[in-house]
């Protein structure tokens, strides 16, 4: 289900509080997702990787997420089906 802005907003502002452990557990729980669905955003993930922003970009669709490895940071998909905007960021 996708969530709105202000949900993902929340969310974001949870990752924040995060230890450097349970961050780095979700980057690898997120890696394999990537993996796992070829970093194409087509496998059961939703899943994308780039470098850099997303935002008018990568085309997603709410509920998609985004990894940007050159800096860490990452995305997901709020609004805007099959655009390549609407991207929200959540971990900084």
């Amino acid at each position: 289900m996708a969530q709105t802005p202000n949900q993902l907003a929340i969310a974001s502002a949870c990752f924040q509080c995060m230890d450097e452990r349970t961050l780095l557990l979700i980057q690898v729980y997120l890696l394999n997702q990537i993996l796992a669905g070829g970093g194409t955003g087509t496998g059961t993930s939703g899943t994308f990787a780039g470098t850099g922003s997303p935002q008018g970009v990568q085309v997603g669709s709410p509920g998609n997420t985004y990894l940007d490895t050159s800096g860490n940071h990452f995305w997901a998909k709020a609004t805007g089906t099959s655009t390549n905007t609407g991207w929200v960021l959540l971990i900084n």
